[in-house]
């Protein structure tokens, strides 16, 4: 979805900088909801070179409000491009949807709802992960709830992925008109891309190539026919299911501290 809208002229959607997740993590924004500076908050080399902001773009910010700090980067890290329309690309905004509609009441959010299952494969390939099938199984349980508070907010549109694959046309006309583009055949096919970097070893290889159904079945080969039958039951809600899983320590243990974690930055950051 990223590439198809940054297709458009005068859209830009920044990859994964986890600018927000770093903010939230942080254990000092506890306590306040600014920072003393923000190049302690982006200490790793993949937020560095992502968002590419200098010392002094940072200290310009000190003592600024998360909102603004947020929005400046953004626009920062795109501003070598003609742009009406900036974003970012974070699963953590799942967490904090009706905070950043109150940030930023005229922003627009886009929700791809897929099912687990190739999520889960996707989660498993990377290499900059140390993931295990329960750990992710925690996190997309948690997500999925959170998504069903949301999707009758007015600044919220949910794309289902399938819908997406069997009608990219529709589906990309109809996000194109909630965010106020004019839609563009070339999003069809945003090409081929990679977000590994080779200079500092991070990122994800991936070689994406449009749209297609043939694509979207990959994800197959990943996984075993045992586990693809615990999450597809685990994705329908089964209770029995779903009730053995919690009784799973990495699953259990990742999903409570996960709620921790968005209650700490909600308590302590956001308000």
């Amino acid at each position: 979805m990223r590439l198809c809208l940054n297709s458009l002229d005068g859209i830009f959607i920044l990859p994964e900088t986890q600018f927000m997740l770093k903010v939230y993590g942080k254990r000092r924004a506890f306590w306040a909801s600014r920072f003393e500076s923000l190049k302690s908050v982006l200490d790793t080399p993949y937020e560095a070179k992502t968002l590419d902001l200098s010392d002094q773009f940072l200290d310009s910010l000190e003592h600024e409000s998360l909102e603004t700090c947020f929005l400046s980067c953004m626009r920062e890290a795109s501003k070598d491009e003609p742009l009406e329309i900036v974003g970012e690309k974070d699963p953590v905004h799942t967490f904090f949807v009706r905070e950043l509609l109150r940030w930023y009441p005229n922003s627009r959010i886009i929700a791809l709802d897929r099912e687990m299952a190739p999520v889960v494969a996707s989660f498993l390939k990377r290499i900059d992960l140390d993931s295990n099938l329960y750990g992710i199984l925690a996190r997309l349980v948690l997500t999925r709830k959170e998504m069903r508070k949301f999707k009758d907010l007015s600044g919220v549109l949910t794309v289902r992925y399938d819908k997406l694959i069997d009608s990219p046309e529709d589906e990309l006309r109809r996000v194109c008109r909630f965010v106020g583009m004019p839609f563009d055949p070339k999003m069809l096919k945003p090409g081929r891309t990679s977000s590994y970097d080779e200079s500092c070893g991070v990122g994800v290889k991936r070689d994406r190539s449009g749209i297609t159904k043939e694509n979207s079945e990959k994800w197959r080969s990943v996984l075993s026919e045992k586990q693809i039958s615990l999450i597809e039951e685990i994705d329908r809600g089964n209770p029995i299911t779903l009730f053995q899983t919690f009784l799973v320590p990495a699953f259990f243990i990742k999903y409570f501290r996960m709620k921790f974690c968005v209650w700490r930055a909600k308590f302590g950051v956001l308000k």
